[in-house]
């Protein structure tokens, strides 16, 4: 899987990339051949301590998926969208397996 990172506005440390490909690698062990990660990591601006943004979107051949969250740290952030994309990489598969298990 191809994994693009973008820090529009700072630039993003070698461990906090190396943090967005481990989550991400974890998808690999799931049967849903996903083609490339675009994440996005923004700081929002604005008085709310909640402003660092994760935004992931999955390229899966027939569908894409998406998933954000705002928190405190990007690790926490990544950790909430990696955590919503694994529910919705798994309701894709359960709803690609049904169709095998009724021809059965």
């Amino acid at each position: 899987m191809k994994i693009t990172i973008q820090t529009p506005g700072f630039d993003a440390s070698k461990e906090l990339r190396a943090f967005v490909e481990r989550n991400l690698m974890k998808f690999e062990k799931i049967r849903v051949p996903i083609m490339e990660a675009q994440v996005c990591l923004k700081t929002n601006s604005g008085t709310n301590f909640q402003n660092r943004l994760c935004e992931i979107k999955l390229m899966i051949p027939g569908n894409d998926l998406f998933a954000s969250n705002e928190s405190a740290t990007f690790e926490i952030a990544i950790h909430g969208a990696v955590d919503a994309l694994r529910h919705q990489v798994d309701r894709l598969r359960t709803q690609r397996e049904k169709p095998r298990a009724m021809e059965d």
